[in-house]
């Protein structure tokens, strides 16, 4: 059950427009994306497989479903969503909906550092 949960969640967070992202996903691109994650050991493939066949034309079965992992849709062009930023590269990040400038948050979770931009103004 939480599988199915987290894989929906993905999905409806790439559908939706978002404050990092005012455009949202495609479908096509949407189901590319958490192809890749499945494939990547982050959401079960399985789960990924049945949302998959709901979004064809013929409904197959989610175990005669085949998953292509070609790449033919296009991410939204204002996506930051997973944009890694070096910090040899590093540079002022502008908000899409309000263009202020993002602040850099760092977190650590089990000794990992996490780098996450936040909008002052739209949170």
């Amino acid at each position: 059950m939480v599988e199915i949960i987290a894989a929906c969640d993905v999905y409806d967070a790439l559908i939706s427009p978002r404050p990092y992202r005012t455009t949202p996903y495609d479908n096509r691109t949407a189901l590319e994306e958490i192809t890749e994650m499945a494939q990547g050991g982050k959401l079960s493939l399985e789960v990924v497989q049945t949302l998959v066949s709901h979004n064809r034309k013929d409904r197959p079965h989610f175990r005669e479903c085949r998953v292509s992992s070609e790449k033919r849709g296009i991410p939204p062009a204002d996506n930051l969503y997973g944009v890694i930023v070096e910090k040899e590269m590093e540079k002022e990040i502008k908000c899409p909906n309000c263009y202020g400038s993002f602040i850099k948050k760092k977190t650590y979770k089990e000794g990992v550092e996490y780098i996450c931009y936040e909008c002052p103004n739209c949170g």
